[in-house]
């Protein structure tokens, strides 16, 4: 009978290969070779063999499993094939999530989209309201009621009503509704050499709030630049007069290094998941223009948030919360990078490295609503770095000597051989607002584009994204200069495998009402309700809120009714009943009508005290009630 011996069948593990041992087939090793482990069968009797050299298994051994190699990996990288081989895909920001975009495409992290409960708030606080007023209907025996959440100007006496201006909803105390374009502070201002404005509350060289000016009349002369002093959140400057640009007004290099999806500035607020949103009112327009949210961008910034309209039809400026997307990396010998896509309404994406040789460059990345993106790092061998998201660091070169980092916040680093740019940053934000007249000269510019990447013999760094630049003006505009936010050209000094541009950022120049807002205390007035018989107790429920400042109960804001059709108005005690987010209601109940008996019910809300920016009293829902 045969006998069969298992022993010699098996697979025999044997550790880690060495050189002086003899091995047999079957046996099984592991072998480092150029950096990647791997494990290898024996299958012809051997010794002094390595398994493989180069990537290339030797006659007497075959791979069983095979590594893959992944230069330039950190705590935090994540592997993924790019078509021709594995990469890594740089740890991504905090908070930040894994998104594929489908096949033949790298996967990125993107942001999850911020629910906004505005509106969610708004219904709670009309819901407290109801049930409030339902309330009162059996407590206080009332035999009937209206409500108006003016929705419309139906329950209103227009004829006898003032200062009540209707906006999504809420009735404003303001005598004249108008566009916003800064107080004047800063006075009428000549710029005669370069100056850098001071971003305030800065975090770091990349980081800081918006900066904001208050001119009258704004004139920067030929040959002078004005500028931030370092990245930051933007540059927002108001004119309460004219500007004239016969310089450049400069955000050149200056967006920030931050993520609008985590808390931040010194309001330490995160960007709204619409982007930065400003409306302005403009004749003839019909989109509607939500409250104006300037959330992490500063105190100053959200300081000023609820001085332009609220609600009504005009032109919304508008800039992405997430800049356009970066290019993807490139391979190959003498391959240019990919130049960023620009994106309608964000700022632009960072281009890619370039790549030479056997190299792998860096992608670009995206930007925020502040600035442009980075652009990646440049390889000739080996694997170069992507881009940090946000406006962060460009990508690093490769390993081999001449190959250039990206542009970014900071550029990334070089290889022996290769040279800075000169240049460093993504393009910054402006926000620019006239209500006046707007001239740009035949020397003046308005600018926001991004940087060149740094310039190796072989594989340059990609450059950096623009920005935005978004212009109002009440008056004329006469542009012989020019505005700019345009792909930053590439870096020709790169020999082989020249860096990508970034992409195009975001420009709007509209021009709007160049009305003022004023103050105005309100008179609010309904159309008279008919009452089935003269009633002798009424019942005022209100629904209000303080966009600016506190109004204080019976002071700020007094409520009043009448059963004689207005010819009489007794005034209640309002006494506070609850807040709903920012909404509060109050009332007062079983209140005496005197007088002339009458069936004709009406009611009057009154504000006082109201001045632009300190104390504004909005008025949201009236319910009337009597028996």
């Amino acid at each position: 009978m045969a006998v069969i011996d298992l022993g010699k069948i098996k697979l025999t593990w044997r550790s880690t290969y060495n050189n002086s041992t003899a091995y047999v087939v079957d046996d099984v090793v592991a072998y480092t070779d150029t950096g990647v482990i791997s494990t290898y069968i024996c299958v012809a009797n051997t010794t002094g063999n390595a398994p493989s050299s180069s990537g290339t298994a030797h006659a007497s051994w075959q791979y069983m499993t095979k590594g893959v190699a992944l230069s330039g990996s950190a705590h935090g990288d994540l592997p993924y094939y790019n078509g021709s081989s594995y990469v890594p895909l740089t740890a991504g920001s905090n908070g930040l999530f894994l998104k594929t975009q489908g096949s033949g495409a790298a996967p990125v992290w993107a942001a999850l989209n911020e629910y906004d409960d505005t509106k969610v708030q708004n219904n709670i606080a009309l819901l407290g309201f109801k049930v409030a007023t339902t309330g009162s209907l059996s407590r206080y025996s009332l035999n009937d009621q209206v409500i108006d959440e003016f929705v419309d100007s139906s329950g209103i006496d227009a004829g006898n009503t003032s200062n009540a201006i209707n906006s999504a909803g809420k009735l404003l105390s303001l005598s004249a509704q108008g566009n916003y374009w800064g107080t004047g502070a800063d006075g009428a201002v000549t710029i005669s050499g370069n100056t850098s404005l001071t971003v305030p509350n800065k975090n770091g060289s990349y980081d800081g709030d918006m900066v904001i000016k208050n001119y009258t009349n704004l004139t920067i002369n030929s040959g002078q630049t004005l500028t931030t002093d370092q990245p930051g959140r933007g540059l927002m400057i108001f004119c309460t007069g004219n500007c004239t640009i016969n310089g450049t007004l400069s955000m050149r290099f200056r967006g920030p290094f931050a993520n609008p999806t985590t808390a931040g500035g010194s309001d330490n607020k995160v960007v709204n998941a619409n982007g930065i949103q400003i409306g302005y009112l403009k004749t003839g327009s019909t989109e509607s223009l939500p409250s104006v949210d300037l959330s992490g961008s500063g105190t100053a910034a959200t300081g000023i948030q609820n001085e332009f309209p609220a609600g009504g039809t005009g032109h919304l400026f508008n800039v992405s919360r997430q800049g356009a997307a970066g290019a993807e990396s490139v391979a190959g010998s003498s391959t240019q990078g990919n130049d960023a896509a620009a994106v309608s309404g964000s700022t632009g994406g960072g281009g890619s490295g370039g790549s030479h040789d056997s190299g792998n460059s860096g992608s670009g990345a995206y930007g925020n609503c502040w600035g442009g993106g980075s652009g990646g790092g440049g390889s000739r061998t080996g694997s170069a770095t992507s881009a940090i998201a946000w406006g962060g660091a460009g990508g690093n070169a490769g390993s081999a000597t001449g190959c250039g980092g990206g542009a970014g916040n900071p550029n990334g680093s070089n290889n022996s051989g290769a040279t800075n740019s000169g240049e460093e940053g993504t393009g910054g934000a402006i926000w620019l607002f006239v209500k006046g007249n707007l001239t740009i000269g035949g020397s003046g510019e308005i600018t926001a584009v991004g940087s060149q990447g740094n310039t190796g013999t072989e594989g340059g760094g990609g450059n950096s994204g623009s920005g935005a630049v978004l212009i109002g003006y009440g008056g004329t505009l006469s542009n012989s200069g020019s505005v700019s936010v345009a792909s930053r050209s590439r870096n020709t000094s790169t020999n082989n495998g020249k860096g990508g541009q970034g992409a195009a950022g975001h420009t709007e120049m509209v021009q709007v009402l160049n009305t003022d807002e004023a103050a105005g205390n309100m008179d609010l007035r309904s159309v008279a309700s008919t009452a089935a018989t003269s009633p002798s107790k009424g019942d005022l429920v209100l629904l209000y809120s303080d966009q600016a400042g506190t109004a204080t109960l019976n002071t700020d804001i007094k409520g009043f009714i009448s059963r004689d059709n207005g010819s009489t108005y007794i005034e209640g005690t309002l006494v506070s009943e609850g807040t709903y987010g920012t909404s509060k209601i109050a009332a007062f109940h079983d209140k005496e009508f005197t007088g002339s008996a009458g069936t004709q019910i009406k009611y009057k809300v009154t504000t006082h005290n109201q001045v632009l920016t300190s104390k504004q009293t909005n008025i949201e829902a009236v319910s009337l009630g009597w028996a």
